[in-house]
């Protein structure tokens, strides 16, 4: 009985689990690329093999294939290999690439998918004047209230301390 419901509370959070990973975005067998904005990157399209033609790519910004009117300088693709080239220029460009070719026998439609991750670029985030003048002024308010302490330590040390032992008989 106990065995039961232990067994039906670890199929509840592995089925859990796996929904909640598909509903973020991710899944267990697609392949992550990583790439800083003003970088490139290259996407490997894995489904296009020798006996496979490669098709198209979609992406969060739409579909890229031959014949469909591309940004050349942002998107480059070899039409053999079904690898794409990304200039990446936004962070919106994050997400699910996936790369789509036909095999040449079959007619069977196969799909491989990219991850595509941008990193933050830190040097960037909060290099307004703003930002470093507040930092600024949060670095100058710590330093003067840790010396007031320090200073205030020394003083009590040395003058009311004495006295204070002294009192309290």
């Amino acid at each position: 009985m106990l065995s039961e419901s232990v067994n039906r509370k670890v199929v509840f959070l592995v089925l859990g689990g796996i929904f909640l990973f598909h509903q973020v975005g991710f899944s267990f067998c697609e392949r992550v690329a990583s790439g800083k904005i003003g970088s490139q990157v290259t996407l490997p399209c894995d489904s296009s093999r020798s006996t496979e033609l490669f098709m198209f790519w979609e992406t969060p910004m739409g579909v890229i294939a031959p014949g469909y009117n591309t940004s050349r300088s942002k998107y480059k693709y070899d039409v053999l290999t079904g690898d794409l080239k990304i200039y990446i220029h936004q962070k919106e460009e994050n997400g699910k690439y996936s790369c789509y070719s036909r095999n040449l026998y079959s007619g069977a439609i196969s799909v491989s998918t990219v991850a595509l991750e941008i990193e933050e670029q830190w040097q960037a985030a909060g290099s307004d004047f703003l930002a470093v003048l507040y930092r600024c002024i949060a670095i100058v308010s710590v330093t003067i209230v840790v010396l007031g302490g320090w200073i205030a330590h020394i003083f009590w040390k040395k003058f009311l301390q004495k006295s204070y032992i002294l009192d309290g008989k």
